[in-house]
């Protein structure tokens, strides 16, 4: 089928800035895909997920290392791995695929593409869905996490050995069956820094929740909000933490 794009070498992009382009949808197919009609279906499929980082990709051969359109890529490409975490399978199988074969055709960004751990994060999710408990630990161990995905990387570990060996005994896990099996199989040093997790939480992360205690045992939600960003943990978990703290405290002035 033949394409209507003009071949990108043709473009005029010396003075193109990524900050004034205008979204528009695709109309023909990359070239890096087998079929028309696999090409098409993906493309369409990341552009609804994410225009900007579509958009981008566009003009992916002017970027140099350390520009500002790169930097642009990048966050984008994280934002979007994000946003996919809670879709289906397929769906992030979808995601991934079009980001690998992206990265196969423009070599100035294959590994830069394979080395984010917003990918390599998006892999084990779709292999901890798929029961492929040993190549979620394959990828965990197997790749340096910034430290500021440390703790959400400790826990799709710790899932996929609960899944794993739940399967295999054929129950359901108790609290202190999860208590043992963190006690037996200990984060990688890939994603562990050495500070011991209690009750889930790691050391600082707990003296910051404990601080803001101290000062507000019923934090509104925007301070809810700020909790989580500056701790890596959701929304949730900081109420569930607060709320349990304060059953924590009632029940010891009984």
């Amino acid at each position: 089928m033949t394409s209507n794009n003009t071949p990108h070498s043709t473009r005029e992009a010396k003075d193109f800035s990524l900050d004034s382009l205008d979204i528009v949808p695709p109309h023909t197919p990359s070239q890096i895909f087998m079929t028309y009609e696999k090409a098409q279906e993906t493309i369409n499929f990341i552009y609804m997920m994410n225009k900007t980082l579509w958009q981008m990709m566009q003009y992916c051969d002017t970027w140099t290392e350390g520009s500002h359109d790169l930097n642009k890529f990048i966050e984008q490409m994280d934002k979007s791995c994000q946003e996919m975490e809670p879709q289906s399978v397929e769906e992030i199988e979808k995601h991934i695929l079009y980001l690998e074969q992206f990265g196969a055709v423009h070599q100035n960004l294959h590994s830069l593409i394979q080395s984010r751990d917003s990918l390599v994060r998006l892999k084990a999710l779709v292999c901890l869905k798929r029961q492929l408990y040993s190549q979620v630990y394959a990828l965990i161990e197997n790749h340096h996490f910034q430290k500021d995905n440390y703790y959400k990387m400790q826990n799709l570990w710790y899932d996929s050995k609960y899944s794993e060996i739940a399967q295999a005994r054929g129950r359901s896990l108790c609290a202190v069956d999860k208590y043992r099996i963190r006690k037996k199989y200990p984060c990688p040093k890939t994603i562990w820094d050495g500070q011991h997790r209690s009750h889930s939480f790691k050391d600082d992360i707990r003296r910051v929740l404990k601080d803001s205690y101290l000062r507000d045992n019923y934090p509104s939600p925007s301070n809810k909000v700020e909790l989580a960003s500056c701790t890596g943990l959701t929304v949730t978990q900081v109420g569930n933490w607060f709320k349990n703290k304060r059953q924590r405290d009632r029940s010891s002035k009984r």
